[in-house]
């Protein structure tokens, strides 16, 4: 490799950070609009679920009026009949009998008095019920017919949206691909965290070159054989503060992605303004353009 100066090193692992750092951005992005519609897609209907479906009323029994009359009749006579002749008598059991059945004649003699009412009650509550239910109904369709309208609007807003942030990520990546290109970075290594790892390294002083015994690769095999740095992703997310010593340059670049994943709004609407944000994010492409240019006129 043709020689390098420290200073045009750290710039030029500068720049890889930084677009490494937004492509992580926009693909987090992208997958949290993914989620979020998801999220859209199974609360389809939730507007015309929230409708309260009308109660059940509560109807009275019915009874034939006029057999109760007749039954009720039936037994007061003979309660009276048998009472007559028990007057007299001291069985005591035979009396109480001869009382309940009397009462219960008196009962459905009332029940059957009341049996029109009971019907016309009856009816009024169905009537009612009825005439609700087709309310009901009726709104229920209207606010199904309103979500799915405004699904549609949704999912082609999504679509719309995650086309435009998928652009921009493309289009940061090939930045970032022209970058490598220039064929300083070893390819084991063209990747988010050992490019931040190894820009530490160079801007910090600890290293001053790429290989070598006392090369940014060889200090950085060696730490991560010593558990004194993490490279896996997952990892370093679920463990962001414990890296922050080691790793501080990875660990406030995957802090920036937070900040940008906790702005993201849930309204996919909101969300298409996400694309410009995300191409901000980039650092300016035509600046990193620039200085690909630059970096590869050093090399001839």
């Amino acid at each position: 490799m043709v020689y390098v100066s420290i200073q045009t090193m750290t710039e030029y692992l500068r720049q890889i950070v930084e677009i490494e750092s937004s492509v992580y951005s926009q693909e987090e992005v992208i997958k949290k609009a993914h989620q979020e519609f998801k999220l859209k897609e199974s609360r389809r209907w939730e507007n015309s679920g929230k409708l309260s479906k009308p109660d059940m009323p509560r109807y009275e029994t019915e009874y034939n009026g006029v057999s109760c009359i007749i039954g009720g009749i039936v037994l007061l006579g003979v309660s009276f009949v048998f009472g007559l002749n028990l007057l007299f008598l001291e069985n005591l059991f035979l009396l109480l009998l001869v009382i309940f059945t009397g009462v219960f004649g008196a009962y459905m003699i009332d029940v059957g008095w009341k049996t029109k009412a009971v019907k016309e009650s009856n009816r009024k509550k169905r009537e009612e019920y009825e005439e609700a239910m087709k309310k009901y109904e009726g709104a229920y369709m209207k606010e199904k017919e309103r979500d799915s309208e405004q699904y549609e609007i949704t999912k082609k807003n999504y679509k719309e949206m995650v086309l435009e942030l998928e652009k921009v990520r493309d289009a940061t990546k090939k930045v970032l691909q022209k970058l490598y290109s220039v064929g300083w970075i070893y390819p084991k290594y063209r990747n988010m965290i050992a490019m931040c790892t190894i820009y530490e390294y160079f801007s910090s002083g600890r290293v001053t070159a790429l290989a070598g015994p006392d090369g940014a690769y060889n200090l950085y095999e060696s730490e991560l054989r010593q558990n004194m740095i993490v490279n896996r992703l997952d990892q370093i997310i679920s463990q962001l503060e414990e890296i922050k010593n080691n790793q501080y340059t990875l660990y406030l670049e995957l802090r920036k992605t937070n900040r940008i994943l906790e702005g993201v709004a849930k309204d996919i609407q909101q969300m298409r303004q996400m694309a410009n944000l995300i191409a901000f994010r980039t650092g300016n492409i035509e600046v990193n353009v620039r200085a690909l240019r630059y970096f590869k006129s050093i090399i001839g």
